[in-house]
């Protein structure tokens, strides 16, 4: 990271970010060409859950290429100034690599969706198996990420 100053190195600050944030993007290639999706997503143990429809372009360029970036932040906001190359953007954010890995059992679908699910509420569902056949689940396993903040 070319400034120093604004990283952050501490895992445990950089974990407190994935788990506030509620849309994780998540970059693809399609070939030469980049594509991105923002989604609800999940985090434990250093892997990221997901869940899609069965068909459709993320599918699609995932299928031919597991390889990810991920982007997620916290509490941006504007700094005015009064000269404009001072203006700027208070923030905290992870961007991190890894590799996808789809799931297809029900069990690792349905532990996979009580993950995502537990990011966003303080409660249990029950997910039947009839749901967990017409939606494709699949998990992140996050090789490197990295912190930024700016104040």
């Amino acid at each position: 990271m070319r400034r120093k100053d604004k990283e952050i190195t501490d895992p445990a600050v950089i974990e407190s970010i994935i788990r506030q944030s509620i849309v994780c993007r998540l970059a693809m290639c399609d070939g030469d060409t980049p594509y991105i999706v923002p989604l609800s997503f999940g985090y434990q143990n250093r892997a990221l859950y997901f869940h899609s429809a069965t068909e459709g372009k993320k599918m699609d360029i995932l299928r031919r290429n597991p390889k990810v970036c991920f982007e997620v932040d916290l509490g941006p906001a504007v700094k005015k100034a009064e000269q404009p190359c001072r203006w700027g953007m208070t923030f905290r954010s992870v961007i991190g690599t890894g590799t996808v890995h789809f799931l297809e059992s029900p069990a690792e679908k349905r532990r996979a969706l009580e993950i995502l699910m537990g990011h966003y509420a303080n409660a249990r569902f029950e997910i039947p198996d009839s749901k967990l056949d017409g939606v494709t689940v699949f998990r992140v396993d996050v090789k490197e990420m990295t912190g930024k903040q700016s104040d």
